[in-house]
This record gives structure tokens, sequence and C-alpha cells, in this order.
């Protein structure tokens, strides 16, 4: 009776020429012990087996492995020796330098077996939890271009949601910069008291920097047209100059204003140029001012400009209250 799993042979009592079967079982132990292949899934014998070299066999072989589909056959004193392994039996390849594993029917590369889609988490020096499925513990982290460009992508589910980065100090967040529940890019900070300020924002459609207290930016008129800014607060001052196409400023169209555009709707004249004119709360139409005149009027909420110039025109704004 052979051992249970290596299938050697054993010495029985009173045996004759005992040393064949001590060195059968040395042969079988020589192809089944730290196997290294030459080659896994092999066909047909090679004609130029060295003695001793180990070969992983297909399913159907043919030639001299015939009958030995999935066995490892070992070059031994001029003649080819056989082993049938077990399921789970571990190989190395030369030829593709690859570990391999004796499943049912075939020799299974492991390489291929390992997949890394739909981790469930990654942890590098740190344990991942069922939020933060992605923990990295490192001094820096870098991730680079493969050909010209690399991009980050922070993809949230809908304008609601909230996709930002959060800067944390022994992780109690400090700073925040992303897209907080609408389209704006906002920047805001955690106050002392653990109030969250927004402190800097950016919308889609006003170009420009605001702040709550200070805001500003450029707007793009075309002739005979409205631009509807929208105020950071129900009341304050406001800063309005056109600007060529050069950007120099056409300071006869500029002015400081007053402004009121909560519910006492109003607007009062600091200082302007003799392009500018206050229309007060009057809705602005685009043809409302005369001819090669801009008009400024407020409403619920927001400033309106109109451009009468003859040609589009550039208007920056400030907020300084």
């Amino acid at each position: 009776m052979p051992t249970q799993n290596l299938n050697l042979p054993f010495i029985v009592p009173a045996q004759a020429q005992k040393h064949i079967t001590v060195n059968t079982a040395f042969q079988k132990l020589d192809i089944a012990v730290n196997i290294s292949v030459r080659d896994v899934k092999l066909t047909a014998p090679p004609t130029d087996a060295l003695e001793g070299e180990r070969f992983a066999l297909s399913e159907l072989p043919e030639g001299a492995w015939t009958g030995h589909g999935g066995e490892i056959a070992a070059w031994q004193n001029g003649v080819w020796e056989f082993y049938a392994p077990e399921i789970g039996t571990l190989i190395w390849s030369n030829a593709s330098e690859t570990i391999y594993v004796k499943q049912a029917t075939e020799w299974q590369s492991i390489e291929s077996k390992i997949s890394f889609q739909n981790l469930p988490a990654i942890g590098v020096q740190a344990v991942a939890d069922d939020i933060n499925r992605l923990m990295v513990s490192s001094p820096g982290s870098l991730f680079t271009h493969t050909g010209s460009h690399h991009q980050m992508k922070l993809n949230r589910h809908a304008a609601t949601d909230t996709a930002s980065l959060t800067f944390q100090t022994d992780f109690t967040g400090n700073a925040e910069i992303g897209l907080a529940g609408n389209d704006a890019l906002s920047f805001k900070m955690r106050q002392s008291g653990g109030t969250w300020v927004e402190s800097l924002r950016c919308e889609p459609d006003q170009p420009g920097v605001f702040t709550p207290l200070l805001r500003s930016g450029v707007v793009s008129i075309s002739n005979d047209s409205v631009a509807v800014i929208p105020t950071p607060n129900a009341g304050g001052l406001v800063a309005i100059m056109m600007t060529s196409q050069s950007g120099f400023p056409q300071t006869d169209h500029s002015g400081i204003f007053a402004y009121d555009s909560g519910p006492s709707m109003g607007i009062t004249v600091l200082a302007s140029g003799t392009g500018i004119v206050s229309r007060g709360s009057e809705i602005l139409t685009g043809v409302t001012g005369d001819v090669g005149q801009t008009s400024m009027s407020i409403k619920e909420n927001a400033i309106q400009i109109e451009n009468r110039f003859g040609s589009p025109r550039e208007f920056t704004y400030s907020f300084l209250l």
C-alpha cells in the first residue's frame, strides 16, 4: 500500500530487493517535491529534455505522454517517469516565471486568479472601514500621468450631494473645498466654535470669485442687452466699471453706488461718470436707456446693468460690503 499523499511505495516485511522500492520512492520524491518545471500545459514530449527535467502536461498529451493528462513528467534514466499531483499542488514554471496550481481539469496560473476589481476595501499601512474604503497611511501619495495628462475626479450622484476635499487635524475637519449641495465651488472654514463659514465661492454662471462680504467678477454684455448680477447682501456698496476690448477702463461708464436690494429697494449714486445712469428700481429691457448710455438699476436681490454702448462690452464689478 503506498502513502496517502505522494503515493510512495512502502517496503513490506521480508521483501526482496528492497533497494528497488526505496529507489522508486526516491524517484517519485524527486519529481513531486519542490516542483520546478521547464514549462506548463505541454502536449508532446520535447526532444531536448535534460536528465531530471520536469514538465507539467496538458489534459490531452500525445506520444510517450499519452494517458498522463494533467500529470508531471520527468526525464529520468532515459525514460519518462510520471507523477499524478493532487488538486492544490503548486508548481513553478521557469518558462513564464509564474506559479501554477493544479485544479480538477487543468493547471491554473495563480496570477490570473488575482483580481483587484470590486474589492471591498484596501488599507495601506492602515485599516479601511465601510466609509473610508481606501485608507493610506504614508508621508505622501503620488498620482502621476500615463502619456501626457493626469486627472483626479470626485463624482457625486446629484447636484444636491457633496463632492469635496476636507482638510482635517486629528480627524476633525478644519477646511473644505468642493461642491457642497449645489453647483458652486465653495471654500469653507470651520470656526473655533465649530460653525462652518463660507469664505469664497465661484458660481458656474457668474465668472469671478465671491465672498460673503466681498465679491468681484466680470460680466460680458452684448449691445442692447441686460446682465443681472446677484447681490451678496441686502445692502452695501458696489463699484462698476466698463472695460474696452483691451481691458482699458471707460471711466465715464463707471461708478460707485450704495444699494439696497432688500424689501426697501433703492440705489444711490456716490460717484459716477457721465455715461452711466442710475434708474432706481426700474426694470431694464435692453433698450430702456439712451443709445450710447450704460444704465443700472436695483431689483430684488440683484443689480441690473444695461449696455447701449453700440457694441459688446465687459463690465467689472466689486461689492465692497
